[in-house]
């Protein structure tokens, strides 16, 4: 009798455990909160900044972190992720595209929103942002609010370098190629580290650095 009663027990509590998320969800109005990963504060308080909605494509949120009414130095929130990305990617120095080396130090390097701890994003989140639908380059989603990404065309043929790698090993050396995004159709290829690419850095997630 007694394991029964102990069976029961452990049996309506996982019940209710089982119902929490739910009513806060329901507490909320049933909607879910975005939020970065990584919290931003307003300088010199314990606020949260303000996410303003981006109307023409609810997905993202924008954060006016430096100079108003300047939308090259706004953060933009992806919802789906909680990654945090530059709006505009860094146009200097001129033109802007760089090897792999130089593009991870310029990452790790950036100051924006008041915020350091910047990183080239891993493949997955570079393609995260890739609109398989979308009918003109570059191919990110309707309504997206960023500034300025670049694509392959008859001028130029430059990706954006992510973080992730894979290394060949031949007779003589080692050769590290690393992935990339294509804007222009949206698709994943690799090229040599010591190539030339666009860069476009993130905040938050979890760092992947290699693959196979």
């Amino acid at each position: 009798m007694r394991g029964f009663i102990e069976t029961m027990l452990l049996a309506v509590l996982a019940l209710f455990l089982s119902q929490v998320p739910l009513q806060n969800a329901q507490a909320d109005g049933g909607k879910i909160r975005h939020e970065p990963v990584w919290k931003i504060f307003e300088p010199g308080t314990e606020q949260f900044v303000t996410w303003r909605k981006h109307r023409p494509n609810k997905r993202f949120r924008i954060y006016d972190a430096e100079t108003r009414w300047d939308e090259s130095d706004d953060l933009v929130l992806d919802t789906e992720t909680g990654l945090v990305w530059e709006r505009a990617p860094r146009s200097e120095p001129t033109p802007p595209d760089t090897d792999w080396r130089s593009a991870n130090a310029r990452c790790l390097n950036l100051t924006l929103g008041g915020r350091s701890g910047w990183r080239l994003p891993a493949i997955e989140e570079l393609q995260s942002l890739v609109d398989p639908l979308a009918a003109i380059p570059p191919t990110l989603p309707q309504g997206h609010p960023f500034i300025g990404i670049q694509f392959p065309g008859p001028d130029q043929q430059r990706h954006y370098w992510s973080a992730s790698t894979r290394t060949v090993m031949t007779s003589s050396d080692a050769i590290v190629w690393v992935w990339t995004t294509n804007f222009a159709t949206g698709r994943a290829t690799t090229d040599r580290n010591i190539g030339l690419n666009y860069y476009w850095c993130v905040r938050g997630g979890v760092v992947q650095t290699s693959g196979s």
